[in-house]
């Protein structure tokens, strides 16, 4: 069985057909990569996958999505597909605008409805084990934009010394 089962899916935005009759199967624990020039429609599919074109004023989503056989957009709450189907954003002016490392991370245990205690013990050891330990007041568009030479820990020396 399939993880997602697309059948004739399109997508409007308002009257512009963004994506048309898309049918594929996104099969669980496989890698599976969308390539195509910028504005072909990538990340709109995506967006779709956890419903994050409702959001949108206008879209519009006609045929089905099922993720592991269940309409993605027949009675299900969103709150829990979105804990089960994540975005991670590309532009670091995508993401979830905090502005340092450590509550970026720190986000979504709370979301998934974590104590503050814990989601900031969560959110400690997740920095630490990329190393990125000592980076928690970085803002996190620095973090992506850091030398490729340095190491983590390298980096977050420099921003200390030049703090």
């Amino acid at each position: 069985m399939s993880k997602f089962n697309i059948g004739n899916m399109n997508l409007y935005y308002g009257d512009f057909h963004a994506l048309k009759d898309i049918n594929m199967e996104i099969q669980a624990n496989e890698i599976t990569a969308f390539i195509g020039p910028s504005g072909c429609g990538k990340s709109t599919f995506l967006k779709s996958l956890n419903r994050m074109n409702d959001l949108v004023d206008g879209c519009r989503i006609t045929g089905k999505i099922e993720l592991d056989g269940e309409d993605i957009y027949g009675n299900i709450d969103v709150n829990l597909l979105r804990k089960r189907v994540g975005m991670v954003f590309q532009n670091p002016n995508d993401q979830i605008f905090k502005n340092t490392a450590f509550d970026e991370v720190m986000f979504g245990p709370l979301q998934i409805g974590m104590s503050k205690k814990q989601a900031k013990e969560v959110a400690l050891k997740a920095l630490d084990m990329v190393g990125l330990k000592g980076a928690e007041k970085i803002n996190p568009y620095e973090l992506g934009y850091r030398d490729a030479f340095l190491s983590p820990e390298e980096f977050v020396a420099y921003k200390k010394a030049n703090a």
